[in-house]
């Protein structure tokens, strides 16, 4: 409060004076004008005169003070201070508010949710500490003179520290909310009580602890493109990115392997499709049926799996499409045939 009165009478109100109020400086422009001002004789660049000597300075910073301890104790500031005169009941917090605001707002904003609530009547948001210009970035307007006017809307998206090992890092972190986005969920804004407090949590860095921790897992499934008709991809384009799902969790029951036969049984029913690329070579029919097959035996894509064998990707002469490309087709309609059969 008497940083804001002492702006609005050492560098707001002579600028008013000469007409130019409309043209006053903002939070950061005001407080490097007010320390220039204080370290220098009081005259601006421009000539201006903010103060004519020490005592009209020193009056002026007096009277700000007690123009702020006026302030506080009076109705304006009722909701947060009780009009009381005591400094002991001058909680910076009862000012210093953030409301966490979501566009769906109600319970996906905090307050009110997560469990938290308004500080009090008329005082909406939850008190931290900071400020104006501190290391924990909490700004607000310096020149701020009614009850909500500290309040900050950003700050730390995540603070994390790290200690680098040999091993692995010995980490902590915390993030201003929590992992998810589900109002009823316990993950949201579980971590924000910390975040408040300048308070960390151990940030799990090893594999195996994060598997072991994990409270739930999602299991995304890829979707395998339908089947190519013979004419599609005559120029050799719209190659399917399909494949096997790089992760499986463990509760969930994986899909049916195919036994070495089985997959190079699929293999040759698949590459049999594509005469232009494979009917002429011994050789590069085998090496179709095993691409095939390891993406139907391995986690890998029907791209990576055709890549392993080192198909042409050039389009030859009387072909519709590169070898590579035939493969990938041949691998992606195994699995999805695979997959239909394990249903």
């Amino acid at each position: 409060l008497w940083r804001g009165r002492a702006l609005a009478a050492i560098v707001d109100a002579p600028l008013i004076s000469r007409g130019l109020g409309g043209f006053l400086p903002g939070g950061d422009q005001a407080m490097s004008a007010l320390r220039h001002l204080l370290e220098g004789n009081g005259t601006g660049a421009s000539g201006i005169v903010f103060f004519s000597d020490p005592a009209d300075r020193d009056t002026k910073l007096l009277q700000a003070l007690r123009d702020a301890l006026d302030l506080a104790a009076s109705p304006a500031f009722a909701a947060a201070f009780g009009g009381s005169n005591d400094l002991a009941d001058y909680r910076w917090g009862r000012l210093h508010r953030i409301v966490f605001r979501h566009p769906l707002g109600g319970p996906f904003s905090i307050p009110p949710g997560a469990g938290f609530t308004n500080l009090g009547t008329g005082l909406p948001g939850v008190a931290t500490d900071g400020g104006f210009g501190v290391v924990d970035a909490s700004s607000h307007n310096p020149s701020a003179s009614t009850l909500n006017g500290f309040m900050f809307g950003s700050g730390p998206a995540r603070r994390f520290v790290s200690e680098a090992r040999t091993q692995h890092p010995n980490a902590v972190q915390v993030i201003p909310g929590g992992e998810s986005g589900n109002p009823a969920g316990q993950w949201f804004g579980n971590q924000l009580g910390l975040w408040l407090t300048n308070e960390y949590h151990r940030a799990t860095t090893v594999v195996g602890e994060v598997q072991q921790e994990a409270a739930e897992r999602d299991l995304f499934t890829p979707q395998i493109p339908p089947r190519l008709n013979g004419t599609a991809g005559a120029s050799g384009g719209g190659i399917p990115q399909a494949g096997a799902s790089d992760y499986h969790d463990p509760e969930v029951p994986a899909p049916h392997v195919p036994n070495g036969r089985e997959a190079r049984a699929l293999g040759r029913k698949e590459c049999r499709e594509f005469k232009q690329n494979f009917g002429q070579s011994r050789s590069q029919f085998g090496r179709c049926i095993a691409a095939v097959a390891m993406a139907l035996r391995t986690n890998a894509s029907p791209r990576e799996a055709c890549a392993k064998r080192r198909f042409k990707r050039r389009r030859q002469r009387g072909e519709r499409r590169s070898d590579f490309s035939a493969c990938v087709i041949a691998a992606a309609r195994a699995l999805r045939e695979q997959r239909r059969r394990s249903s």
